[in-house]
């Protein structure tokens, strides 16, 4: 199964680290090989504010991303190390 954990390994844990529900994603081609759907998806299913950050190579599979988060799709392009 792709992009899945060990949970052998990594045990998690169970306190929330922040009051806000952001996930903060940058890759620099959004493509499908990376993962960026199941992350929309799953970040909407869990009312988690999803910053997508990088530059488009395939514009059919980024409105998948983005009609997959909904209202938590925060899409941002060209961000400056300094604005990271």
């Amino acid at each position: 199964i792709p992009h899945t954990i060990d949970l052998n390994f990594f045990t998690p844990n169970k306190r929330e680290y922040t009051k806000e529900k952001i996930v903060q994603m940058c890759v620099a081609r959004i493509e499908n090989n990376k993962g960026v759907l199941e992350i929309a998806q799953a970040c909407n299913d869990l009312q988690y504010k999803f910053i997508l950050v990088g530059r488009i190579s395939k514009m059919e599979y980024f409105e998948e991303c983005k009609k997959a988060g909904g209202k938590y799709f925060d899409f941002r392009h060209n961000v400056s190390d300094k604005d990271m």
